[in-house]
């Protein structure tokens, strides 16, 4: 792979933007040692391929480069892994919610048109009544009044008891419902580092990339399972719910799934149950 070429790509970029190392800093959240590993070539200042790809992306991406351009260097300082089944089950639910949330806005539309179509036909059938009665034409009045009133249909008092029932029945039915459902609880990590660390996160509600600095707090949510990997984890402290998870152990990257159980506990995702991600 000829480094030296997207090396050459971001500082002239950088040079044209009028832009300095130090400014690139603050905007980007890499330290400067990896500015200058990128902007010289030297991929191999960082510990995996992975982490080089991120951080050349995210530079990259600073400078406002397009895509397509920097696409073929990314493909070959790290070649793209399969999409993890937690990774296309999370797009599945964001793809569900956007079309529901664009079927509620349809329908809202829809609502609202005919909302307005029905107010408009209320007054213009109140106005109509209004004007026949003041100019309807004079008649005479009907020579029984007592035989053009239609006698009141009678209601059998059973008939009214059991539409009573019927209803107080699925009233306790809906309510008995709604007291045993089990409402789906949020639960809250938070990450921060000792040193620079690079992280991919992707849960059931969201899915992001972020180099996590010393000072930084990082907070994502999740409801059923919880999907980090992250660089130089050994720098990582992290907590879900307020409860420290243990990386130690871990090696310079770290892979790992939390899932809740029935019960409601947050725990470490085995291996062999889940897809393999290494």
């Amino acid at each position: 792979m000829d480094s030296q070429k997207i090396a050459d790509l971001l500082k002239q970029k950088r040079e044209k933007l009028g832009l300095n190392i130090p400014t690139v800093v603050e905007g980007t959240k890499i330290k400067r040692s990896y500015i200058e590993a990128m902007e010289s070539g030297n991929l191999d200042a960082f510990d995996y391929p992975i982490l080089a790809k991120n951080f050349v992306r995210t530079y990259a991406r600073f400078l406002k480069l397009p895509d397509a351009e920097i696409l073929p260097f990314l493909v070959e300082i790290a070649p793209a892994e399969p999409v993890s089944e937690g990774a296309a089950a999370a797009r599945r639910v964001a793809e569900k919610r956007e079309a529901v949330a664009a079927a509620r806005t349809t329908d809202a539309g829809v609502g609202k048109k005919w909302t307005s179509t029905a107010f408009l036909a209320a007054a213009t059938a109140i106005l109509g009544a209004g004007f026949y009665h003041f100019y309807k034409p004079a008649g005479p009045p009907p020579a029984n009044p007592a035989e053009e009133q239609p006698a009141a249909s009678a209601v059998p008092a059973t008939d009214t008891a059991g539409a009573a029932t019927s209803d107080t029945t699925a009233d306790t039915v809906a309510a008995q419902s709604a007291a045993t459902a089990t409402p789906i609880r949020e639960h809250t990590v938070e990450m921060r580092a000792t040193t620079d660390v690079w992280v991919y996160c992707e849960s059931d509600r969201h899915r992001m990339e972020k180099v996590i600095r010393p000072g930084d707090r990082f907070t994502v949510t999740f409801e059923k399972k919880f999907h980090i990997r992250a660089g130089n984890a050994p720098a990582l402290k992290m907590t879900i719910d307020g409860k420290e998870m243990s990386v130690e152990g871990e090696r310079k990257v770290m892979d790992r799934s939390y899932v809740v159980t029935e019960d409601g506990r947050v725990v470490i995702e085995p291996p062999e149950s889940g897809s393999a991600r290494r």
